[in-house]
């Protein structure tokens, strides 16, 4: 998609944070795993750097089509499954780990 063109995709919220950094971190995780993923929060909570209550909450969407996936990566994450990489990055390749549920481990396998 050309980044000049607005994204016409239906956008889900998905989990919600409380501060803007620990959205971002959760944003990023999404991101680093080619997901898009969008942050919301009030704008007085923005103005105000609040991190607790209703003005404090940020809110992560994604588009439709990665809610399932999206879920299952942040589930993950709250379950403490993600302590060790799941991504490897080399110069010349990347190779996208995911979630063994076949044989119900808590591993993560790469994707060929």
């Amino acid at each position: 998609m050309d980044s000049n063109q607005p994204d016409s995709r239906e956008y889900v919220p998905i989990y919600t944070a409380y501060g803007k950094l620990a959205g971002e971190m959760v944003r990023l995780l999404l991101e680093s795993m080619e997901i898009p993923a969008k942050m919301m929060q009030e704008s007085a909570g923005v103005a105000l750097g609040l991190t607790i209550g209703m003005l404090g909450q940020v809110k992560i969407l994604v588009p439709l089509e990665h809610e399932r996936e999206a879920r299952e990566l942040i589930q993950a994450m709250e379950d403490g499954k993600l302590e060790e990489p799941y991504y490897y990055t080399d110069y010349t390749q990347s190779q996208r780990y995911t979630h063994n549920k076949q044989n119900q481990s808590d591993n993560f396998t790469k994707q060929d």
